[in-house]
């Protein structure tokens, strides 16, 4: 099952909207820019795979910024999120959202053009202000996987992913499980500092 996790991460990536609008509903976003990322990545493969930082940074400009990184990082450290000081909470926010920049570049290259996707479309109402997009991914000779992308719309009127379920698990809680140990047992200081040589690690490797 991690197997399969880790080799989805790279559609995960693939279905974050490049282009944002406001009036678009999420399910929208997820499908109308599929193609869009995909022919990037096969037009810049080797280009990517050559240069770590032009990777990091098509990462970063394509896919954070349709991320709620704040409230991500809040709702990955719960309980201990009251209790940090504002330099904390900035600078945990910051580094995972490089942990995440680094690990998604990664799985990326494990797109093969072989996967499918079937998209759930989003039924909102006046007013609804989260939402869930649906969306099963289809691997050749294997059974369909859920992945399912949690919505926000925030305060400008954009939708932002805050968290995202494969096959039922939660990224932000399994963060949140391995994360507060760490905290409970070490503080919040040295779970920045693992989170910072990991990041040197993984753009090192």
């Amino acid at each position: 099952m991690n197997c399969i996790r880790n080799g989805l991460l790279s559609l995960f990536i693939l279905l974050m909207p490049a282009i944002g609008h406001a009036s678009e509903l999420p399910d929208v976003l997820v499908e109308t820019t599929i193609t869009e990322l995909v022919n990037e990545l096969e037009q810049r493969r080797a280009e990517l795979e050559q240069d770590k930082q032009k990777l990091y940074k098509m990462v970063e400009d394509v896919v954070v910024p349709h991320f709620d990184i704040d409230l991500i990082a809040r709702l990955v450290l719960g309980k201990h999120w009251r209790g940090a000081t504002e330099s904390q909470r900035t600078t945990f926010a910051e580094e995972f959202k490089q942990l995440m920049i680094r690990t998604y570049a990664t799985a990326l290259f494990e797109y093969t053009g072989n996967e499918k996707m079937e998209v759930t479309p989003v039924r909102l109402k006046d007013g609804d202000e989260k939402t869930t997009v649906k969306t099963k991914v289809i691997l050749p000779g294997a059974p369909a996987v859920p992945v399912n992308y949690s919505f926000i719309l925030n305060k400008t009127g954009e939708w932002k992913i805050y968290d995202v379920k494969i096959d039922g698990i939660s990224l932000v809680t399994t963060y949140r499980s391995s994360y507060s140990q760490m905290v409970q047992s070490k503080g919040l200081d040295v779970l920045i500092a693992e989170l910072k040589k990991k990041n040197v690690t993984l753009e090192s490797s």
